[in-house]
């Protein structure tokens, strides 16, 4: 096309990759308020200026357990069967898009401890190790062994024990005790020794709340990212494609 045209075709497309950008930014400035507002209420989880009780995590939790060790039967559909590739780690969630299947009698089989529930903090404990993913639903799914289940007690609130495990001292702890050369690995022994605050359970739900508003804001900010991203995807098409 003409030049001119040229020109007005990238401002378009630089002008929306721009905003799309711009709410990136926005998503880890939200990130990091969180953490800040982390530190603020509780101090550093490991030196603990504010000398909070300190236990095992496993002593503060029900149970910690890992998935299943044996390869599971596929099927078509069923119970989605989570792996690491499925664990998105920007937004610690799971995503659900590509997983695989195991049918429900594979699932029954399942112990109990190794079904997530609402309430529970999952944890990759293998390759990209160190990932929290709280469960606030009650979609049934299984999961691989390279993940853990950490069922917490009535003294945490699972948002707590979420951004406890994102705090940069208990990233820094996993690192020192992750071991293995080609895929480094938090053994279960390690994180159930894992020390823990332990702030009043109404300071952890006051916190949860702060929480739970930056989430909702993030969602915003995301839909408008998925927005965005078709805008572009269309103009693109229609510059490019037709």
């Amino acid at each position: 096309p003409p030049m001119e045209e040229q020109r007005a075709i990238v401002a378009e497309l630089d002008a929306i990759s721009e905003a799309i950008e711009l709410k990136y930014k926005q998503m880890a400035a939200f990130d990091a308020l969180a953490q800040s507002i982390f530190y603020d209420t509780f101090g550093d989880p490991i030196a603990n200026p504010k000398g909070w009780e300190v236990c095992q995590l496993k002593q503060a939790c029900v149970d910690i357990a890992d998935g299943d060790h044996m390869p599971p039967p596929k099927a078509e559909t069923g119970i989605p069967f989570i792996t690491i590739s499925d664990v998105d780690k920007n937004r610690n969630r799971i995503d659900f898009d590509n997983t695989f299947f195991v049918n429900e009698d594979y699932f029954i089989s399942i112990k109990d401890n190794r079904k997530p529930k609402v309430g529970d903090v999952l944890y990759t404990v293998t390759g990209s190790y160190g990932i929290p993913i709280e469960i606030v639903d009650d979609t049934k799914f299984c999961f691989q062994r390279h993940i853990a289940l950490i069922r917490p007690k009535d003294l945490l609130n699972p948002k707590f024990l979420k951004y406890w495990i994102l705090s940069d001292a208990i990233q820094n702890l996993s690192d020192k005790v992750a071991v293995g050369i080609a895929q480094k690995t938090v053994s279960l022994t390690s994180l159930r020794k894992f020390p823990i605050i332990l702030p009043p359970l109404e300071l952890q739900n006051r916190f949860a709340a702060q929480i739970e508003e930056i989430e909702r804001e993030k969602a915003n900010v995301e839909a408008t990212i998925a927005q965005l991203q078709t805008l572009l995807d269309s103009r693109m098409d229609y510059w490019f494609n037709d």
